[in-house]
């Protein structure tokens, strides 16, 4: 796993989309890291390699105290500009001499305004989330780490700002890095946490946009086509059926997409699903395949029910069992399409 005391990307990447669940691969995934196995726990294990696929880590661990350093200084001035005093001083900034002193209050006092209300909006949201888990509960840490983390990505990020649903997304990336039963690593949750959710929003920020290609359609409706298309290649009857029915996927996978499934099942179960979703080379194009997967593992019921079970089934997915099995069958979708693929380009070759 580990070259010349570098981490090897392409084999860790494999490791964390098989899941790190399974105890045999401790030993595997501390060597990746270079620790001890029997002082890694699968909470430590899935914490770091978490940090070195969001590019929070580097594959180089001699630079790992360097890089932290220098991305938690960054964000301790980005608190104290937006969250503190110096948040003053750029209100100041932005006066120019001809203001007069009440102008110059009146806007500052807007701004402050505006802060507030980005501040209760993400808030509410934010203490709804992930509930029933004691890890989030009302007033606790993580809800202020997450609080903190929202409000700064919309104060850096003004194009997209804040959106419902970026809280879901925080969650199991904060729960993840808190839990960490290593005190160094859990203590910088907050501004690891953050570095990691930017990441995570440069992939799946046109979801929260308009489609370029068709501005009366946002970008999750382009991927919900996909998600259509896929499901007609690859299981042309349950797609027919569901068809015939009226039951199209912005009735159902809009929240799957918009939250990156963590508001479908158990904890434990979309940590397992993230880890292929992160160390998957494009991202999240591996979602739509474990969208797909989804419908397909309720297909018997599915083809033997009208719109309103069907929808009923698809909008409130039981837990899966056996989400490998779910895993399985989307990995097998894609390298199916990725064999097609390649038939196809080496058949334009030899016409060429």
């Amino acid at each position: 796993m580990a070259s010349g005391g570098r981490i090897d990307l392409d084999q860790l990447r494999d490791l964390v989309f098989q899941g790190i669940d399974a105890s045999h691969e401790l030993d595997c995934a501390a060597d990746s890291v270079r620790m001890p196995a029997q002082a890694l726990t699968q909470q430590s294990i899935r914490s770091i390699a978490w940090r070195i696929l969001l590019g929070v880590l580097d594959t180089d661990p001699a630079q790992w105290a360097t890089l932290v350093s220098e991305k938690r200084a960054r964000y301790r001035d980005w608190k104290r500009e937006f969250l503190g005093c110096r948040r003053q001083n750029v209100v100041r900034r932005e006066k120019t001499p001809e203001h007069e002193a009440g102008t110059s209050a009146t806007k500052k006092d807007s701004i402050q305004d505006e802060d507030l209300a980005l501040l209760r909006e993400i808030d509410k949201d934010v203490s709804r989330t992930q509930s029933s888990l004691p890890f989030f509960q009302i007033g606790g840490i993580a809800q202020q780490w997450m609080l903190r983390i929202l409000f700064l990505y919309a104060k850096l990020h003004p194009a997209l700002g804040y959106m419902q649903g970026m809280n879901e997304i925080l969650a199991p990336i904060v729960f993840v890095y808190g839990t960490d039963p290593d005190d160094e690593w859990a203590e910088e949750t907050e501004t690891d946490a953050f570095f990691s959710f930017v990441t995570i929003m440069a992939s799946v920020q046109l979801l929260y946009l308009k489609s370029p290609l068709d501005s009366t359609k946002s970008g999750v409706d382009t991927q919900m086509m996909r998600l259509t298309s896929l499901l007609r290649q690859h299981d042309a009857l349950l797609w027919q059926h569901l068809n015939s029915i009226g039951l199209t996927p912005d009735l159902h996978s809009f929240r799957w997409y918009m939250t990156l499934l963590t508001r479908e099942f158990k904890m434990s179960t979309t940590l397992r699903i993230w880890d292929s979703l992160l160390a998957d080379s494009k991202r999240f194009g591996f979602l739509h395949y474990v969208s797909c997967a989804l419908i397909r593992c309720e297909r018997a019921f599915l083809l033997q029910n009208g719109f309103s079970q069907c929808l009923q089934v698809l909008q409130t997915l039981p837990d899966v069992h056996d989400i490998e099995r779910v895993l399985l069958d989307a990995e097998r979708m894609r390298e199916k399409d990725r064999q097609t693929d390649q038939s196809r380009l080496q058949s334009a070759t030899i016409l060429k």
